[in-house]
């Protein structure tokens, strides 16, 4: 059966209400029948504290946003494109190329862009598979959607590059690789429920992957900005050409 709600200190799954609303708008939280604990305190706090939890790298954050806060896919669409958008600059800055007047910049920079959406659809397939062929006894069955936000939450560490933009230097660049295993092994461990030895693994055996088809992946985009390239080359002769005949 695939898990609906958690309690946000021990993992265990629900089929509680987190809270019963009363007549005037209050509300009281309900507490979990196995630790006996707040199911989510996240419900009445603000969200800077929930950030700030997922900085720390609380795994009751990351149990709240999967499972119990229900994101949306239109935001879950906005946050991947953003987060797109953080690791084709990356990439960009990483090749040494910056100038935003440079056509071969802005070619560079739409295929990174193509790149790095296709990434992030192979690593939610790695994930769903992974969600697949964990055995019952070290994973739960979850929803597609649970496993999105846990893509995208667990990815978070990418917009760092921003730091990038208004502290000149390379340095910063490597913020987002810093951030991100950390995360996706707290985004693992809240999404399957199961322990840190299990996370890791999983997460090693997803980078692994993702690795290799990073790998095909930039290779097939050098392919194509090398053929687009030469194709505009052949252009620009042709009609030179053409002007030359007509001229003469």
């Amino acid at each position: 059966m695939v898990v609906c709600r958690v309690c946000v200190e021990c993992g265990q799954t629900t089929q509680q209400a987190l809270y019963k609303e009363y007549s005037g708008g209050s509300i009281q939280l309900c507490r979990c029948e196995h630790c006996k604990c707040v199911l989510d305190k996240y419900v009445e706090r603000e969200l800077v504290i929930l950030l700030l939890d997922l900085l720390l790298l609380r795994v009751e954050a990351y149990r709240h946003l999967i499972f119990n806060y229900g994101i949306s896919a239109s935001v879950l669409w906005k946050l991947m494109v953003v987060l797109v958008l953080c690791e084709g600059y990356t990439k960009l800055r990483l090749l040494g190329l910056e100038s935003p007047d440079s056509i071969l910049v802005q070619l560079h920079f739409h295929t990174l862009f193509i790149q790095s959406l296709l990434e992030y659809c192979v690593l939610l397939a790695l994930v769903h598979c992974l969600c697949l062929c964990l055995p019952g006894a070290l994973a739960r069955r979850v929803s597609f959607m649970q496993e999105w936000r846990m893509v995208v939450i667990g990815s978070y560490g990418k917009c760092s590059v921003l730091a990038a933009m208004v502290w000149a230097g390379d340095f910063y660049l490597w913020f987002p690789y810093l951030l991100v295993l950390p995360a996706q092994l707290q985004a693992f461990r809240a999404l399957l429920g199961a322990g840190v030895c299990t996370a890791a693994v999983a997460v090693s055996v997803q980078n692994a992957l993702l690795l290799v088809s990073s790998s095909a992946l930039a290779g097939w985009r050098n392919r194509l900005v090398h053929y687009i390239l030469l194709s505009n080359f052949n252009v620009v002769h042709m009609d030179a050409a053409m002007i030359a005949t007509a001229a003469s």
